[in-house]
């Protein structure tokens, strides 16, 4: 009796075999390549997973060959109205709210009809823009050194979140004489950082109280503040106290409401606009969740890898990393909001959608708005929205129409460019 054959991984070189026979024809050659290579692509990631026995290796490449020209759309179809029809039967059953939470109090991931909306509509601000990286856990690497190394590079802190007091004395006052006596090592400090601007003949002084605590947790030292205020208040005169644990004196001509504002909202540490920051351990990965969308700021970043971050601005993903970047976004996006509730849509609907949306090397919109860069009639853009509106423009212009549409020519009656409607029949004189 023979021994019954194992199954077994696919060697690569029958692997190779299968996809030399994988061709998408195209009229035109870029385009031909691109869609053999991302069809050969995700062929071999499948075949990769398959275990067969040797004896059925001719049998299951003569089937996939198969399959593959059986998947092919027959001439004529019309491929936008199914992917319309298979988009919108999901879209029309989301629910009108719906919220995603992932574990995290202050987290939420706006999905169902108000996400879709923002997508398809291509909104330039979206209600909640997030972002997310992965840092690799390290062993001896605990969740507080996590938070003082890594996030507190990340989030953005301003000077109001480490004041602890803020004092301002005006120097005819009896109070700025009396406090101003224990200040005796003004000449020393002046003498090690030499000053081109007199304090003495300035009216104001404010005395800036650090919280100490603060700035251990988010790894802040009073010396960098002190620098920092150097660098932003030119005009003033900035004192760093030894004597004070924490604390900073500031000479300026003038103080009011607005000057106080504006120290108090200069960022001290972090990325300006990156806000609830938290950490959120993923297998073998710390995951960072944080509101924002300064991408290219969190990239540049050393201890980050590029490849791990991601926003769910649409347009952030395209100015940072371009127009095929924010292609691969709105499949990934609509996918994950069509199948959110397990309802299965053919990513090749949502591809023809996307790549309608990306042929113009930006993200137009599938509104009134985005169908008038395109290059259709006027009656087609009138059965879309803004009838009226739409003629009215189109006769002023004199716009001419030439039914070469779906919908066009179902409203004139003519025979539509679909299925044998692309067929032109040919008589022969006898």
């Amino acid at each position: 009796m023979d021994q019954m054959e194992q199954p077994i991984d696919l060697p690569d070189s029958f692997i190779d075999e299968i996809v030399q026979a994988i061709t998408v024809k195209s009229r035109l050659p870029a385009v031909s390549k691109k869609a053999t290579d991302h069809v050969v692509e995700n062929l071999m990631s499948e075949l990769r997973k398959v275990k067969l026995v040797p004896s059925k290796f001719p049998q299951f490449k003569q089937q996939v060959h198969r399959l593959f020209h059986k998947a092919f759309i027959a001439h004529g179809e019309s491929v936008g109205v199914i992917a319309a029809m298979s988009i919108g039967e999901p879209t029309t059953q989301m629910t009108l709210n719906t919220f995603h939470f992932t574990g995290l109090a202050d987290k939420n991931v706006t999905l169902g009809v108000p996400r879709m909306s923002e997508v398809i509509n291509a909104c330039k601000k979206s209600k909640t823009m997030l972002m997310q990286i992965d840092i690799p856990d390290n062993a001896e690497t605990s969740e507080h050194d996590m938070y003082r190394t890594y996030l507190s590079q990340i989030e953005e802190r301003v000077m109001a979140q480490v004041k602890k007091s803020l004092v301002v004395y005006e120097k005819n006052r009896p109070e700025y004489k009396a406090i101003c006596q224990s200040w005796y090592w003004y000449p020393f400090f002046f003498a090690m950082h030499a000053s081109k601007v007199s304090y003495e003949s300035m009216p104001y002084c404010i005395v800036l109280t650090l919280d100490a605590y603060k700035l251990y947790k988010y790894n802040l030292t009073t010396r960098y503040i002190w620098e920092l205020l150097n660098a932003c208040m030119s005009t003033s005169v900035v004192v760093l106290s030894p004597a004070c644990n924490a604390q900073i004196h500031i000479h300026t001509t003038e103080w009011d409401y607005q000057q106080e504002s504006i120290l108090l909202s200069y960022v001290v540490k972090g990325i300006r606009g990156v806000t609830n920051a938290s950490l959120q351990k993923a297998g073998e990965i710390w995951r960072v969740n944080m509101n924002g969308n300064a991408m290219m700021s969190l990239m540049s970043l050393p201890f980050i890898r590029s490849s791990s971050v991601y926003c769910n601005d649409m347009w952030t993903v395209l100015t940072t990393l371009g127009i095929e970047a924010g292609r691969t976004f709105l499949i990934n996006e609509l996918v994950q909001l069509i199948s959110f509730d397990g309802t299965y849509v053919d990513v090749r609907h949502i591809e023809l959608l996307v790549d309608y949306m990306c042929m113009r090397g930006t993200i137009t919109p599938v509104s009134r708005f985005g169908i008038a860069k395109q290059a259709t009639g006027p009656f087609s853009k009138a059965t879309f929205e803004e009838s009226l509106d739409t003629f009215v423009k189109s006769a002023a212009v004199n716009e001419v129409e030439t039914t070469n549409s779906v919908s066009t020519s179902i409203g004139f009656g003519c025979v539509t460019k679909i299925g044998t409607g692309t067929i032109d029949i040919l008589h022969a004189l006898s």
